[in-house]
Formats: structure tokens, C-alpha cells, sequence
């Protein structure tokens, strides 16, 4: 009688599966991307959600800062142009076709793809072996390439160049952005007109720094770390936030950074832990860079005692400056990080000196004209309690 009942029931409700029970079924609106329908949003907890990172989506693409299809939105396979090179053989090379299933193995073959399909995006499949990027000093137009971010080795999209100086050279017109990879190249050079993006990225090996000259710079989230680093704004129009600058180290007598003319913003940045040759250098410099405003980051144990040079203009009382440093109208303080002998950069939550200066004080801050300031280094949302931390991270929890 009761299996008699329970068939009964089974086809009052639109036949029977193998599914479990409603009862056991999980609560939400979804179970699986594709039930988030043309929202190009994924699905986290059975609830259809704007994504966050490109792991959550099925194509790899996640438009994070609106430049991709849309805030949250998954970017269609349709407008992205796949390149997998972890196996070359297994992928079969010769009939690739930039699909997912059939992806190329070399970024030069996606390159001639995007010359006749522009406005695609190039997705770098996670692999052990370097992708090499061709020269862009002659690319107009827009080049994206986008990795599956920072992940443990072997499984990232590392970048190098085959220009014969190694230096990634990017041309006036052209429009790049690398987000989600690893940049191991020997120099990057952007020549006037250019727009550069790095955002979620690390950036390692540069023996000869970086030099940016009359462009459009963003950098956002990124990691810059083991390189020879001097890097160089001239004549540019700079935005670098969230960005961690550790465990570099200067040429003789070089700043760390340079700032010459030009306009823009550093600020919730944590520059720690370099090596500069000379104890007076600056650890930034600013000339003729009265457009470019400094605030709302960390500069300590840099080797030196000079953290700004006077002609930066510094917000007075927002930058944390170490107990040695002789900039005035700054905190001269000394921040405990979770484990700086490792360069794990993320502020001790426990920590009175934190909590005291860093957390919750950072001051003008501008979310309707400033770009990047609803987040930390690592995606956190900005503010988390009363403010905005101090630095490139935001305490999650009060």
C-alpha cells in the first residue's frame, strides 16, 4: 500500500527521477551556472551571484572591472579566444581553433585571430610552460590576456616575451591588459599614447624595471617581487592601488619608484621589505608631480630612511612611514604584518599599533571619482568596520 501510494504521488508531480527528494533537494534558485541563464552570473549556494573571480565561471573569464562584458558578468566563450600549451601533443596543435575544445597553443596564433576578430578576449589556460608573447610595439588596437590569476606553480599563466632584449614593449595606440597572469620579462616599456592595465597579476625577473612614458597606467592587486625594480612614470597618467611592493631591490643609487610630471593617485599600497642601495635615496620621487596625490599606504623597512622625496605631494597624516623616516607631517610607525619574513604582507589584526593608526583611518577617500577603492589586494570589499584600512589590505573581521 505504501509503494502503491507513493507512485501515486510520484505522478502528481510530473513524473519520477532519479533526483533526491524535495525535501532533500538544496534551497536556492539554482544548481549549476547555466541555471543562471543569460545573467552571465555563476552560481554559489544554490543563489545566482555576480562573479568574482575567473575560477567561477566556466568560460575563465570574469569581468571584474567592467571592461569585459559587464560587473560580475561571466564574459561568453563567444568572445574569448582560448590558448592552452600544457600539452601541445595531447591538443593536437595543428587543427586549434581558439575554442575551448580546441584551443591554440600558442598566444601568436591567438594574436593573428584577434588581428581579424578584434574586441576578443585571449585566455591563457593555467600550465607549467611559459606562454610568449610577441612584441606589441607595433599592435594598435586592444590586446586582453587573462590568466587564471595567482595560483601555485604549474598552475598559472606565466608570460614571457620573445623580443630579442626580453623588455614586453608596448607601442603608442595600443591598449593592453594582462590580468590574472604572472609577467616574467626583463623590462616593460610603454611608449607615449599607450594604455596599460596590469590588475591581479605578479609581476617578477625584471632586471631593468619598468618604464612608462607620456601613457595611461593602471596597476591594481598586483604583486611586484624578485625584480631589479625601478618603476617609472614620465608624463603619464598613473592609478596604482591595492598593489603590494616587496622583496625588491633598486639599482645603485636608483628610486625604487619615479614619478616625473604627469598626474594620478598611489594609494592603498604597501611598499615593504626592498632593497635600496643607498640609505638616502628616496623610496619614491616625485618631480614636477604636483597632479599626483599620495595617500592611504604603508612604506616601511625599505633601507632606507627617506621614504618620499619632498616633492611628492603627500596627504598629510595618511602614510605610514616607519620610526625612521625624517618625511614630516606623516606616521611614524611600525606595523606588525602576519609574517614579513615571508613577505605575507596582511596586517595583524590584534596588533595596537594596527589598530591604532592603520585600521579605519585612511583619509580622503572618494568612491564616486576614484577608481579602485571598493577592494583590497586581495578582492576584500573596502571598508570593512568604520573606514578604509591603511595599506593593501582591509582587515575582514573587526
Amino acid at each position: 500500500m505504501r509503494t502503491s501510494f507513493c507512485l501515486l504521488l510520484c505522478l502528481a508531480v510530473n513524473g519520477c527521477s532519479d533526483a533526491l527528494p524535495q525535501r532533500e533537494q538544496p534551497v536556492g534558485t539554482c544548481t549549476l551556472e547555466a541555471d543562471c541563464g543569460t545573467s552571465g552570473q555563476v552560481c554559489k549556494a544554490n543563489q545566482c551571484v555576480p562573479c568574482s573571480a575567473h575560477g567561477d565561471c566556466a568560460s575563465q573569464v570574469c569581468d571584474s572591472y567592467g571592461d569585459l562584458g559587464g560587473v560580475g558578468r561571466c564574459a561568453p566563450p563567444s568572445n574569448i579566444i582560448y590558448v592552452n600549451n600544457s600539452d601541445p601533443d595531447a591538443q593536437d596543435c595543428a587543427v586549434g581553433q581558439g575554442t575551448q575544445a580546441l584551443p591554440f597553443c600558442e598566444v601568436a596564433q591567438a594574436m593573428a585571430q584577434l588581428a581579424v576578430q578584434p574586441g576578443k578576449i585571449i585566455s591563457l589556460q593555467k600550465s607549467p610552460t611559459a606562454y610568449q608573447v610577441p612584441p606589441l610595439d607595433s599592435t594598435p588596437g586592444s590586446v586582453v590576456l587573462v590568466g587564471p590569476g595567482a595560483s601555485a606553480a604549474g598552475k598559472q599563466a606565466v608570460l614571457v616575451t620573445t623580443a630579442l632584449d626580453a623588455h614586453l614593449q608596448v607601442g603608442g595606440g595600443t591598449s593592453l591588459v594582462l590580468d590574472g597572469v604572472v609577467l616574467s620579462v626583463a623590462g616593460i616599456s610603454a611608449a607615449p599614447n599607450a594604455k596599460v592595465a596590469l590588475r591581479q597579476s605578479t609581476i617578477t625577473s625584471l632586471e631593468h624595471g619598468a618604464a612608462f612614458d607620456g601613457s595611461q597606467v593602471i596597476l591594481d592587486r598586483d604583486l611586484f617581487t624578485q625584480n631589479n625594480l625601478r618603476l617609472s612614470f614620465s608624463s603619464s597618467t598613473v592609478s596604482i592601488t591595492n598593489t603590494v611592493i616587496a622583496g625588491n631591490a633598486a639599482e645603485p643609487s636608483m628610486n625604487l619608484i619615479e614619478v616625473i610630471g604627469g598626474s594620478g593617485v598611489f594609494q592603498f599600497n604597501t611598499v615593504a621589505y626592498n632593497s635600496l642601495s643607498s640609505t638616502t635615496a628616496p623610496v619614491l620621487s616625485c618631480v614636477n608631480a604636483a597632479g599626483f596625490a599620495v595617500k592611504n599606504s604603508i612604506f616601511v623597512q625599505n633601507g632606507s630612511t627617506q621614504q618620499l622625496a619632498p616633492g611628492c605631494a603627500a596627504v598629510g597624516n595618511s602614510l605610514i612611514v616607519g620610526q625612521q623616516d625624517t618625511t614630516p607631517g606623516q606616521l611614524k610607525q611600525e606595523p606588525a604584518f602576519a609574517a614579513p619574513a615571508l613577505l605575507d604582507l596582511r596586517l595583524q589584526p590584534l596588533d595596537p599599533t594596527n589598530r591604532e593608526f592603520i585600521f579605519d583611518k585612511a583619509v580622503q577617500v572618494n568612491p564616486s571619482a576614484e577608481k579602485n577603492v571598493d577592494h583590497d589586494y586581495s578582492g576584500t570589499p573596502r571598508p570593512q568596520g568604520a573606514g578604509h584600512d591603511i595599506g593593501a589590505f582591509e582587515l575582514l573581521t573587526r
